[in-house]
């Protein structure tokens, strides 16, 4: 049974298949760890679960889980209207969500020299070349099934120009 925090108590289903669900290792008694999957848990809701054990020679009482919030899949948006100028500082900010936290990087094409892309999606620098420079980003952060929740990309064009014009 799972038991929201500071809530009423939900039942969830148990599968052993893989697919979008959180995952919950057990360590029994011999050794041996189970892993348990649970579905149809809410991103960003805190979650405890508790089990008992039977066998021959009785039941346990309920172990419960440390309390865990299940994360949601990145998103990413965002695209430079202006162009940068050479010479000239730049900054734009990418808008990025996830949890945990998502980690942004170039994947494809790339920036215009001067510029870098933050961890968490800020390009700036100061740009040094004229020209149309084309870039893919992808925000990734491992929620899913054993981490392979798509990323989320956006491709943009960033133009370098002259002063003034």
């Amino acid at each position: 049974m799972f038991t929201r925090t500071g809530g009423a108590s939900d039942t969830f289903q148990l599968t052993d298949s893989p697919g979008d669900a959180v995952q919950y290792p057990v360590l029994r008694s011999d050794g041996v760890t189970v892993t348990s999957t649970f579905k149809g848990l809410t991103p960003g809701v805190q979650y405890t679960f508790s089990w008992t054990g039977s066998n021959v020679c009785g039941t346990s009482g309920p172990t419960e889980s440390p309390a865990f919030t299940p994360g949601f899949a990145p998103a990413l948006k965002g695209t430079p209207t202006s162009p940068a100028t050479k010479g000239k500082p730049y900054r734009f900010v990418l808008a990025v969500r996830g949890d945990p936290t998502p980690k942004v990087t170039v994947t494809a094409g790339h920036l215009p020299p001067g510029l870098h892309i933050s961890a968490t999606g800020v390009i700036s620098g100061t740009p040094t070349t004229l020209g149309t420079y084309s870039a893919t980003v992808t925000a990734y952060n491992g929620v899913g099934f054993q981490g392979n929740e798509p990323p989320a990309t956006d491709s943009f064009t960033i133009r370098v120009v002259h002063r003034g014009t």
